[in-house]
């Protein structure tokens, strides 16, 4: 089994020092940090990213467009973070609270028989 280490990137200390993080949650933070980021936004990478904001706008019952955005994720979940195999992806639209659960099931190279679940939560601010 590899061993992944990474600085955590909610920059906590304790005692003055960076909280490094392991294994799964290095890859977690990785699928995070790639679903909320938008291509173009990294100079030198402009398709590293993921559409994922384009959800916020959509009509929950548009399916077409839903299963496009979702084979996008995948894509491009796929194609940046070769640790992780993408099972699948969910979306929940929560109308009320003008916010979308992202919901995706996947499993590590290391270990591809254990599925995890990885939960983003988007909410669009009120201006």
């Amino acid at each position: 089994m590899s061993n992944y280490l990474d600085l955590d990137i909610s920059m906590e200390t304790i005692n003055n020092e960076p909280q490094l993080i392991q294994n799964n949650e290095v890859i977690v933070q990785s699928l995070v940090c790639l679903l909320l980021t938008e291509p173009g936004e990294i100079e030198y990478v402009p398709d590293y990213g993921t559409v994922i904001t384009e959800l916020l706008s959509l009509n929950k019952n548009d399916k077409i467009s839903l299963e496009l955005i979702k084979m996008k994720l995948m894509i491009a979940l796929n194609e940046y973070e070769p640790r992780a195999i993408i099972k699948d992806i969910q979306f929940d639209f929560e109308v009320d609270q003008r916010a979308l659960i992202v919901k995706i099931y996947f499993s590590t190279v290391d270990l591809p028989e254990a599925v995890n679940e990885l939960i983003v939560d988007l909410r669009r601010r009120l201006i």
